[in-house]
């Protein structure tokens, strides 16, 4: 069966398929602190802030998008300390 198929199926039984998405924690920030802020720019974008130290990453589109950029930012972040 393609996905089209299942898609139709789907619909014709009430029901919706939507992509499945992991869910993501929250990597602690450079000083240590779990205590993060979701903030939203203009252009209805997301980014995180650390609410000790200020440490915050660049916005992004969605709130996923937001959780990973907090991390690669973190773990880069981490990398240039040592």
């Amino acid at each position: 069966m393609t996905l089209e198929e299942l898609k139709a199926e789907a619909k014709k039984h009430g029901y919706k398929l939507t992509k499945e998405y992991k869910y993501i924690s929250l990597a602690p920030c450079i000083c240590g602190s779990n205590r993060r802020t979701q903030w939203y720019a203009p252009g209805n974008t997301h980014y995180y802030k650390c609410n000790q130290c200020g440490f915050r990453t660049e916005p992004a589109k969605t709130k996923h998008e937001a959780k990973l950029k907090w991390n690669e930012c973190v773990e880069n972040a981490r990398k240039e300390l040592k």
